[in-house]
């Protein structure tokens, strides 16, 4: 536990990180922007609080720590994270899938919230109690009239509701909670904290994206986004940053899946010693296929476009560059 604590205060110091708890298809993530005023930033405590949300994080024994590297569409990218797991164990919360009335919020982060009710709106995740908090008379008594309701589909009231009026949202799992202040936006993304629902994807009953690699009792509890090489936290290009990439590779290093660590090796060997793409054996599993293809991709960022990586990406990697990826 403690190297997760270490972990987390060290980037949790650092505003280029982003973070979030949540499930497949619904998670708040946290924000800030450099030079953004705090209401609390206590690293002791891992708390940081801004005026459009807030995060406070609270590691427990039986923490395993997963690194992970995905494919974006756009073939000039690829997106990394790390995962802070429990066991099934340690980490089922509430599990709710009803709209459910919790009380007054006394765990609110600020305090001039705690007197605010906290309602479960039944996201049924294992690990995820997904909440919004109000005060407001209004929402409050159509809330209260539904309670006891499947809310989380398309068209419902409630659900409708709650984009109108736009509460708090308080994601909690056993690691800690997000509260996010800002508007809901029902277009883009906005900067800073902020909160995804897709009752869609919901419907799989998937904790997480099937290309992260997590062992069959991980719970992903919180997640961390250290700053991404190629491109900034609006999702716009940038030039090759070499120091965030060689730092995310040193936590890959530390925390990845050996069976993906060994196929980019092999791949950025090939690579390296300018070897055709048939050089080396065919990827045999949709782990060592997408290690292959980020090898690909991270070789280019460093190196640049020649006819080499040209006959590896008709081999391994023909994505269009067409759609840009969100933060992660």
């Amino acid at each position: 536990m403690q190297d997760a604590t270490s972990l987390i205060r060290t980037h949790l110091g650092d505003p280029r990180c982003g973070w979030g708890i949540g499930t497949f298809g619904a998670i708040a993530e946290f924000h800030r922007d450099p030079g953004e005023a705090c209401h609390t930033q206590d690293l002791e405590t891992l708390t940081t609080v801004t005026a459009r949300g807030g995060l406070q994080i609270d590691p427990r024994p039986g923490i395993e720590i997963v690194a992970y590297e995905g494919l974006s569409a756009d073939r000039r990218r690829w997106v990394h994270g790390l995962v802070f797991c429990l066991s099934h164990a340690d980490g089922t919360g509430g599990q709710r899938t009803r709209l459910t009335e919790l009380g007054p919020d006394h765990a609110a982060l600020l305090p001039r919230d705690r007197a605010s009710v906290l309602f479960d709106i039944g996201v049924g995740a294992p690990h995820l109690d997904a909440c919004i908090r109000t005060g407001d008379p209004e929402l409050l008594a159509l809330l209260r009239r539904h309670v006891g309701e499947h809310v989380v589909q398309a068209g419902h009231a409630v659900l409708r509701a709650i984009i109108e009026a736009s509460p708090h949202r308080v994601f909690i799992s056993r690691l800690g909670r997000a509260e996010v202040f800002q508007t809901i936006a029902t277009d883009a993304s906005p900067a800073g904290p902020h909160t995804h629902l897709f009752p869609k994807i919901l419907g799989a009953g998937r904790t997480h994206a099937s290309g992260i690699p997590l062992g069959n009792d991980a719970l992903p509890c919180l997640w961390l986004f250290p700053p991404n090489p190629v491109f900034d936290d609006r999702g716009e290009q940038k030039p090759f940053d070499p120091v965030q990439y060689a730092a995310f590779q040193s936590l890959l290093a530390r925390y990845g899946v050996p069976e993906f660590a060994s196929a980019k090796s092999r791949a950025k060997d090939a690579l390296s010693s300018r070897r055709a793409p048939d050089s080396i054996p065919p990827p045999r599993s949709r782990l060592e296929r997408t290690a292959l293809r980020i090898a690909l991709r991270q070789f280019e960022s460093e190196h640049g476009a020649s006819p080499l990586t040209r006959a590896w990406r008709d081999a391994f990697d023909p994505t269009a560059e067409t759609v840009r990826p969100g933060l992660h």
